[in-house]
């Protein structure tokens, strides 16, 4: 795939980038700003793999499994399906075979 006229892999991040690795978009060398409190973390995974993610009070996001199927927050999710995170707390995700997955966080009452 091609973001903003650059190669990225199937994560959304450089071509460069680590599998297993999460990251937020800011973080990616070419990445673009979108002048927001918010974040846009991708990564891929293998089967039996673990990325927890932990929000920060007054916040929320949202989970979008784009290929494969895992477990997070104890709800099966396959591609295509979306869990929304409400509160602070830590979301335990994990691998069934390979996926590709990307999380949204942002605030949870807009200024």
């Amino acid at each position: 795939p091609v973001a903003d006229g650059r190669p990225a892999d199937a994560a959304g991040g450089p071509a460069a980038a680590g599998r297993g690795a999460a990251g937020t978009s800011a973080e990616a060398e070419g990445s673009v700003t979108i002048q927001q409190d918010a974040a846009m973390l991708a990564t891929i995974l293998g089967g039996g793999g673990k990325r927890p993610y932990t929000f920060a009070a007054g916040r929320k996001g949202l989970l979008f499994v784009a290929s494969g199927a895992a477990v997070a927050g104890g709800e099966r999710l396959e591609r295509g399906d979306s869990l929304f995170v409400a509160g602070s707390g830590t979301l335990p995700v994990e691998a069934e075979g390979a996926v590709h997955l990307v999380l949204f966080d942002v605030p949870a009452v807009a200024p």
